[in-house]
């Protein structure tokens, strides 16, 4: 048998590359670990710095927006009572187109002494005519305009006034809402 040595005679050394990488490698991986930590801190710092400056930002401005916040609440109580207001007017008597309606129905030898109101939505009407036949005139005018319906005569009696015999005449009438202005009518 032959027997070969393959054995170098002096003992091999250890390449220098392999110590470098031995020991580099965790150096490096210490230095990007540091490195990445200093990053890390830094954005760190950088975000504090922006909320501190936020939060000061926030202080300066709480005023104003409680400001806000109080000519909000004022606007929301203004529109209801607006809301109330508009719901009041359109409950109310249409007081010119009443008028104005009377004003054109009634008769050339008629007039009137008191107008009222004595409910929502009715209107008593007093007056003098120089006839029984221009009271009722009066009544169809009414019945005939837009504004009145149920219209009654509750008192009809001659008086004199002067020289001259009168009817006074007391008519109530209910009002129902106009969808446009009164207008020319007999």
């Amino acid at each position: 048998m032959i027997r070969i040595n393959l054995l170098p005679r002096v003992p091999r050394r250890r390449l220098p590359a392999r110590r470098w990488v031995e020991i580099g490698i965790p150096i490096a991986a210490l230095a990007v670990v540091v490195i990445l930590s200093l990053l890390v801190g830094s954005q760190i710092r950088t975000l504090e710095r922006q909320i501190a400056d936020a939060s000061r930002r926030i202080e300066e401005l709480r005023p104003q927006v409680d400001e806000v916040l109080r000519l909000e609440r004022e606007i929301a109580t203004l529109r209801q009572k607006e809301r109330i207001i508009v719901a009041l007017v359109r409950q109310q008597l249409p007081a010119a187109s009443v008028l104005n309606e009377v004003r054109l129905l009634i008769p050339r030898d008629a007039w009137l002494t008191a107008m009222n109101v004595p409910e929502p939505e009715a209107l008593g009407i007093e007056g003098y005519a120089l006839t029984y036949p221009i009271v009722a005139q009066l009544m169809d005018n009414l019945r005939a305009g837009q504004l009145f319906r149920q219209v009654d005569l509750t008192v009809a009696q001659s008086e004199r006034i002067g020289t001259r015999d009168v009817v006074k005449f007391m008519v109530t009438a209910r009002i129902q809402r106009p969808q446009a202005e009164g207008g020319s009518r007999p």
